[in-house]
């Protein structure tokens, strides 16, 4: 149990915390949304996404993220909320109650346990299956045939099929399932064959096209020598233009596995990202800790460097988590000399960062409170 007045120490900072947390990462799920719209379009042009999958994916790749944000974030609000109240002096009154950097944490322990617990759900079951489901709408887009994605004013040749379109406009309808035809021509290289209709309408159904016409013309054989065409007029003309169209399929990377075939597969990169997915909430704890002790300023002193310093702590940390996570993927050598340096991968930048943390104790502890 608490004492009443480290209950109340622990309510009142954790509520600013909490409110500068959801501030900072509401600010920082923008930037990177934001960042995401312009990335996802772009690679619009050059995949056959439809236009009501950009979103959804947008939103995946926001989700994938979140582990950062929120970690990033939290580790920002822990060292502002207690930032200003060594500029505001309110935090004299806090440690001349007897509470130092280390008690502090301890009393906001619930809190970072919480935000750790969040963090590890996301990053060891929730993020991977996000990133698995991304791969999957990807391969589906580049996958599909490139007649699903017509363009008015410009004659496309769809060389897998034989064809040749043109359309003088196109207009959507129903999203991306339906699409009227004006001035439509269709030329079937393999049949000799030449259609045109002034009116016309394609719908798409889980990548299977069907263009029907309407009053127009059929030429055949107008390549021929005899010119002998044939001229055949209708009301109604119905071509499905899919023809054994098939998902590829491409290997699941290592980030996208459950934390199950992690295990069961057991190879270089599985235990790599391993490593990763459970190191990314334990950092919490440590830039939790190293943020405390960066807030600490004298309320007379007019340089401050204390959000500046936790930036490049975390990001130093994140990095050196990624240098490992690369130093187990590339390893070589025995079985023994692979578990041994998986370990010790494991291990060092969490103990890098510990280490920094002591020093950092023993050289802000002479600042005056």
């Amino acid at each position: 149990m608490l004492k009443s007045f480290d209950y109340i120490i622990f309510w009142f900072l954790a509520k600013q915390i909490f409110f500068n947390f959801l501030a900072i990462s509401l600010l920082m799920g923008l930037i990177v949304f934001g960042n995401q719209f312009f990335l996802v379009l772009s690679e619009s042009l050059n995949q056959g996404l439809y236009s009501s999958e950009l979103l959804p994916l947008m939103f995946l790749k926001l989700l994938r993220d979140m582990p950062f944000i929120i970690s990033f974030g939290f580790s920002l609000s822990i060292v502002y909320s207690l930032n200003n109240l060594y500029k505001s002096s309110e935090a004299t009154i806090i440690f001349s109650g007897g509470i130092s950097e280390i008690k502090l944490f301890r009393l906001l322990l619930p809190l970072i346990i919480l935000i750790f617990s969040i963090i590890s759900i996301l990053s060891i079951f929730i993020v991977p299956q996000i990133k698995l489901d991304i791969i999957e709408l990807k391969n589906d887009a580049e996958s599909r045939p490139e007649y699903i994605f017509l363009r008015e004013k410009t004659f496309q040749n769809f060389q897998e099929e034989g064809l040749t379109f043109y359309s003088s406009k196109i207009t959507n309808l129903n999203g991306d399932i339906e699409q009227d035809l004006d001035q439509v021509l269709i030329y079937s290289d393999s049949d000799d064959k030449l259609i045109t209709a002034p009116k016309g309408k394609k719908i798409t159904i889980n990548n299977d096209s069907t263009i029907e016409l309407y009053d127009g013309y059929i030429y055949e054989n107008i390549s021929s020598d005899d010119q002998n065409v044939k001229v055949t007029k209708f009301s109604n003309y119905k071509s499905n233009l899919t023809k054994n169209y098939k998902t590829n399929k491409v290997a699941i990377s290592a980030d996208a596995k459950s934390i199950t075939n992690l295990i069961n597969t057991g190879g270089k990169k599985d235990f790599a990202e391993l490593q990763y997915r459970i190191g990314l909430p334990l950092s919490l704890l440590v830039i939790s800790l190293a943020a405390i002790f960066f807030s600490k300023t004298n309320a007379r002193g007019k340089r401050n460097f204390a959000i500046g310093y936790v930036v490049l702590s975390y990001l130093g940390y994140y990095n050196l988590m990624l240098i490992a996570k690369t130093t187990i993927e590339e390893g070589e050598g025995s079985y023994y000399s692979h578990v041994a340096r998986l370990i010790i991968n494991s291990i060092y930048p969490h103990l890098f960062f510990i280490l920094l943390i002591c020093i950092i104790y023993l050289y802000r502890n002479k600042l005056p409170n």
